[in-house]
C-alpha cells in the first residue's frame, strides 16, 4: 500500500461525534447536498481506503492481536491494513517530539491559568489508520468519556510524520499545532490561547532541535514578551524580554549558547536603564552596574572571572577575588536569567 499525503493537502475536515472526519473533495458535494454526518463519515473512511488501493477494512482494537509491535486482525497471519478504532493512546509509541510539544503546551497553559486544557498522561482513545500492521496515516484521539476530540496527527510506518493539531478540552478550539518528521519536531510549533485563539508561543525546529526564531507573546496584547534565535539547538544572538506593552526590559547577547558581550536591563515602567553586565563567554568580566528606577546609581563593580575586583563606589574597600564589605551577603548584580 502506498502512503497518502497528509489529509490537510486534499481533504476538508469536519468534527463529528467528537472525532475528526476527513472529507475528500468528491464528498464535499454530498455534504452540501444534505447527507448526514454519519453517512459522510462512513463514505470518507471507505473512500480513503479505496484511494490507497486497500480493501475497506475496519477493526475495533479489542479484536486485534499485537505481535512484535504489528497489528493483526484476530488470528489472521497477515498484518492488518485499514482503520482500527478505540485504540488506547498508551499503545501508540510516545516520541521526543510529542513530549516536547506537550510539555511546552502544558507550561504555557499553566502560566495563563488555562491548565484544564493540559494533557496529563496518555489516557485518550484513538482511531488510527494502519498499513501492513503499522500505524500509518491519519490518527485522531478523543476523551474516552466525553468523546471530545483532543488531537489529530499523521503517521508513517509507525512514526509521527506530518502535522499535529491539538484541541481544547471541549474539542473545539485549536490550542497547539506543529510539524513532525520521523518522530521529531521539524518546522514550526505554535501554542494558542484557549480563550482568545491568539498565539502564546512560537518555536521553530529542525531535526528535533530549536532552530530559528523562538518567541512568547502576551495573551492580552499579543505583543512579543520573549525572543531569541537558535541554531542547531544552541542560543545565538540576542535574547530579549519585553513587557506587555512591547517595551524592551532585557537584552543579553549570546554566543555558542552562553552570554557573551554587554547585557542590559531596563525598568519595565519607565524604560530607564537599571542594569549593565559584561560577559566573556558566560563569565562575568568587566563592568557591572545597577541603577534604581529613578536613575540613581546603586552599584558599580568591576569583575574578573565572576569575582569582584573593584568597587568604584567604595574604592578603599575593594578586595581581589572576594566580596567587598558593602556587598557581602547581598546581590546587586543585574539578574541575567534566560527565561
Amino acid at each position: 500500500m502506498s502512503h497518502r499525503k497528509p489529509f490537510q493537502d486534499s481533504h476538508m475536515v469536519m468534527i463529528y461525534d467528537g472525532r475528526a472526519v476527513a472529507l475528500k473533495p468528491s464528498l464535499r458535494a454530498s455534504a452540501k447536498a444534505g447527507m448526514t454526518p454519519r453517512k459522510i463519515a462512513i463514505a470518507s473512511i471507505f473512500a480513503s481506503l479505496w484511494v490507497t488501493g486497500c480493501s475497506a477494512s475496519q477493526l475495533d482494537y479489542r479484536n486485534t492481536q499485537i505481535n512484535n509491535g504489528l497489528i493483526y486482525s484476530g488470528s489472521n497471519n497477515q498484518p492488518f491494513s485499514g482503520l482500527v478504532t478505540n485504540v488506547p493512546e498508551s499503545f501508540i509509541r510516545p516520541n521526543s517530539g510529542y513530549n516536547t510539544l506537550i510539555s511546552n503546551m502544558n507550561e504555557i497553559l499553566k502560566a495563563t491559568k488555562a491548565d484544564k486544557n493540559a494533557f496529563w498522561g496518555r489516557t485518550f482513545s484513538c482511531d488510527v489508520e494502519v498499513d501492513d500492521g503499522y500505524i500509518s496515516g491519519d490518527v485522531s484521539c478523543h476523551h474516552p468519556n466525553t468523546r471530545a476530540l483532543r488531537y489529530t496527527a499523521q503517521y508513517d510506518a509507525g512514526k509521527m510524520d506530518g502535522d499535529m493539531q491539538v484541541f481544547a478540552w471541549d474539542g473545539r478550539k485549536t490550542i497547539a499545532k506543529a510539524s513532525f518528521k520521523g518522530d521529531l519536531l521539524d518546522g514550526s510549533a505554535t501554542i494558542l490561547s484557549p480563550n482568545s485563539g491568539k498565539p502564546l508561543q512560537l518555536k521553530n525546529y529542525k531535526n528535533g532541535k530549536p532552530d530559528g526564531k523562538q518567541e512568547n507573546y502576551d495573551e492580552a496584547t499579543g505583543n512579543v514578551v520573549y525572543r531569541q534565535q537558535s541554531k542547531d539547538g544552541i542560543t545565538v544572538g540576542n535574547v530579549e524580554t519585553f513587557n506587555a506593552q512591547g517595551n524592551i526590559t532585557k537584552q543579553i547577547p549570546y554566543d555558542d549558547g552562553v552570554p557573551h558581550g554587554i547585557a542590559y536591563e531596563w525598568d519595565a515602567n519607565n524604560s530607564r536603564m537599571i542594569g549593565l553586565t559584561t560577559f566573556d563567554h558566560g563569565v562575568k568580566t568587566g563592568e557591572n552596574k545597577t541603577w534604581s528606577s529613578d536613575g540613581s546609581l546603586i552599584s558599580d563593580y568591576v569583575y574578573a572571572r565572576n569575582a569582584i575586583v573593584e568597587d568604584k563606589l567604595h574604592p578603599v574597600q575593594a578586595t581581589a577575588n572576594t566580596c567587598v564589605e558593602s556587598s557581602c551577603g547581598q546581590n546587586h548584580d543585574a539578574p541575567w536569567i534566560e527565561e
